[in-house]
């Protein structure tokens, strides 16, 4: 794709506007769905309303948001953001006006339903179009910023029915009424915007996507077709999407339990503590309101240094403690209702309450972006009607003090689903998400590829026990560590308990850049004792490093030897039909010797020359600092086996893939470009982490 355009600072002005006029449309929701709190005291009076009739008013917007999450986020993905963007609007303007001149209970219910259905398909349309024309630097704050106008509009909410509410039994009409005001204003500037050219390219239009980024960027860009697989809603719950959906769906659900139940009960909730003043519950619900925009404000202004997944911790721990002591509370005062609301609101609204306009944009394909990001919304809204519907049930049950364990409880479990699968997505473009979500390390290697696992990552103490568990998890191979002591019993093992055998030969004391001829005749014989060995076994792979030199000697003439030397070596290999694989080093630069092959160019050319595949360490390649996608594509046919791990980008830590910082990610796609048939090998540092959590790394992806 061809969508770096989208990151030049010339077109800040024009993201502000999408910006701006998507924001607009979260402002209505939050008006909306928080002016009938503000009203309701007021409906109270001069409607005969029931507890049971109260929860359905308050709530059908909510309820219907639910449906237009679902199904009007689904149909973005087929028609397109734009339409979609200002049909929602319609609903806005046409219930909110009705909603004002509702006649009894049951026209209420019913309009603003179906003012819930707009609200709910804005969320997925705003914050997938935002996603799909921000740069990649300024994603996150203009994505969050959609969030902290939702609590704009709850703070005018309060605000007009501050200044409404003089006006008599009937001023809870004009409150409804603003909201359609508001609604016609926001439509006339969204018929403006194009289409998102993202989108466009999704669905093979190509051409027209090229003429938009030439209209917004001045500059004539070729989109290339899109080659990836095309994603349906139903694939949010395949084996590469399910954990992000989990995540997703289950910190929305939480924050909405928590956050909607407060919001919409604050003023009901403290006007016993007003000694009857409907205007101080406005004031004291209003300051609730302020705080949680406050909150919003921060996380948009640190989104981008501090990253999403320490500021979403973050959020449901202050939310979480905040929740706990109002809940442990049973005598509270006026004066610490309203502060420990603020921080509760404040800790939730920083992190979830923008996040999740965020997290679902980003974390899946264009092709279902929406569709998936509607999905999150509906079970948000869940959540939503169950902290709106069960509160005030509990509280006649319980009281105050013990019904706000119920939002307690959610606010710990967001921050158990975020510390355990809240990802790190800062600074990374959506094409590159895409690849993730399409790619991700388990589908790579259970599905496409052999799933092998390094015998360095087990150590030096295995037995059956360890053989057996890493086959039953669904390994297909074994690569043995030569220069283990225990390597020839690993090799029974492994042979018993059914895996493919590979062989990482000797490297450090075996060294084939040696200037010692008697060291070279002594190392080759024991590596051709291995390959027979191997080939004994009915191993198929030997993967060998080709070798160190002190930076004293001359490299070239150290080069000329290791490449005749491993010429030798692979020709003695195929004697015993043994493939020999040679592996990519780390730079010069970082040791004090010379390493073969520590760069990419060097590493082909030895390939070539011996007649031999390629061995990928994922992780030795983002330290020599080369492109993935690149250097798969340089290999070709040459590349033979994959060695995946995951570091930071400077040190070869060994981690598991998404531990660090995603090496991996699109790996699926780029070797599917190369018809690349071989296998796929864990090789994971033993000294972090111990066999058991690897398996259970594997078992836990495997959903």
């Amino acid at each position: 794709m061809s969508f770096e355009g989208l990151d030049s600072p010339k077109l800040k002005r024009f993201q502000r506007k999408i910006t701006l006029l998507s924001a607009a449309g979260t402002f209505l929701d939050g008006f909306d769905l928080t002016v009938i709190a503000v009203a309701m005291p007021l409906i109270l009076n001069q409607w005969d309303i029931g507890p049971g009739l109260q929860g359905l008013i308050t709530s059908s917007a909510v309820i219907g948001s639910f449906i237009g999450a679902l199904w009007l986020g689904n149909l973005t993905d087929k028609f397109g953001r734009k339409a979609m963007y200002v049909i929602d609007l319609l609903a806005f303007v046409v219930f909110a006006a009705l909603t004002a001149f509702a006649q009894a209970p049951w026209q209420l219910i019913l309009f603003r339903f179906l003012l819930g259905i707009g609200i709910g398909a804005d969320y997925p349309i705003s914050a997938t179009l935002v996603s799909e024309f921000s740069s990649t630097k300024s994603r996150g704050k203009h994505s969050t910023s959609l969030g902290a106008m939702w609590f704009v509009g709850a703070v005018v909410a309060y605000i007009c029915g501050i200044l409404l509410a003089p006006l008599g039994p009937s001023a809870w009409r004009y409150m409804l009424l603003v909201g359609a005001v508001f609604a016609l204003i926001v439509f006339y500037f969204r018929v403006t915007l194009p289409e998102s050219p993202r989108w466009l390219a999704s669905r093979g239009r190509e051409k027209e996507a090229e003429e938009i980024m030439l209209k917004i960027t001045g500059k004539k860009v070729v989109i290339k077709p899109n080659t990836n697989k095309k994603q349906k809603l139903s694939d949010v719950f395949s084996k590469s999407l399910f954990r992000r959906t989990f995540f997703v769906c289950g910190f929305w659900f939480c924050y909405a339990v928590a956050y909607y139940g407060i919001s919409m009960y604050t003023p009901t909730i403290l006007k016993p503590f007003t000694n009857g003043s409907q205007m101080m519950a406005y004031i004291g619900s209003g300051t609730v309101s302020v705080l949680g925009l406050l909150g919003a404000i921060i996380g948009m202004n640190v989104v981008e240094r501090m990253g999403r997944r320490p500021l979403i911790i973050t959020s449901f721990s202050g939310l979480s403690i905040a929740l706990i002591i109002l809940a442990l509370n049973p005598h509270p005062t006026m004066v610490f209702l309203v502060i420990l609301f603020s921080l509760a609101v404040l800790f939730a609204n920083m992190g979830g309450g923008i996040l999740n306009f965020v997290y679902p944009t980003e974390l899946f394909p264009t092709s279902i972006r929406a569709s998936a990001s509607g999905l999150a919304t509906a079970v948000s809204r869940i959540g939503s009607i169950l902290g709106i519907l069960v509160f005030p049930q509990l509280v006649v049950a319980w009281g105050n003090s013990k019904a706000l364990w119920l939002f307690a409880v959610a606010g710990l479990v967001g921050l158990i689903i975020s510390v355990l699968l809240a990802p790190e997505t800062k600074g990374k473009k959506l094409e590159e998400l895409n690849n993730e979500a399409i790619s991700t390390p388990n589908e790579k290697i259970g599905d496409e590829h052999e799933k092998w696992l390094s015998l360095w990552s087990i150590g030096q103490n295995g037995n059956i026990s360890d053989f057996t568990d890493i086959k039953q998890t669904g390994f297909d191979g074994i690569e043995i560590w030569a220069e283990h002591s225990c390597s020839k019993e690993y090799l029974n093992l492994a042979k018993k308990s059914g895996l493919k055998i590979g062989l990482h030969l000797p490297f450090h004391d075996m060294n084939l850049a040696t200037p010692d001829k008697i060291l070279f005749e002594r190392t080759h014989q024991i590596l051709v004792e291995w390959l027979a060995t191997l080939s004994h076994y009915g191993g198929k792979h030997a993967t060998i490093h080709g070798g160190y030199a002190w930076s004293s000697e001359e490299r070239d003439e150290t080069l000329i030897r290791v490449r005749e030397r491993l010429l030798i070596l692979s020709e003695e290999a195929e004697q015993y039909g043994i493939e020999l694989l040679l592996e990519n080093l780390i730079p010069d630069s970082l040791n004090y010797c010379h390493h073969f092959a520590s760069n990419v160019d060097e590493w082909i050319e030895l390939i070539r020359f011996a007649n031999m595949k390629a061995c990928l360490d994922i992780g030795h390649l983002a330290v020599m600092g080369n492109d993935l996608e690149t250097t798969i594509k340089q290999l070709g046919s040459y590349l033979g086996a994959v060695h995946l791990s995951d570091n930071d980008g400077r040190s070869d830590l060994h981690l598991l893939p998404g531990e660090g910082i995603n090496l991996s990610a699109g790996l699926n796609g780029y070797l599917a470009n190369q018809n690349f048939l071989g296998p796929i090998v864990y090789e994971i540092n033993p000294y972090k982490y111990s066999l058991k959590e690897i398996i259970n790394y594997i078992l836990m992806t495997k959903v």
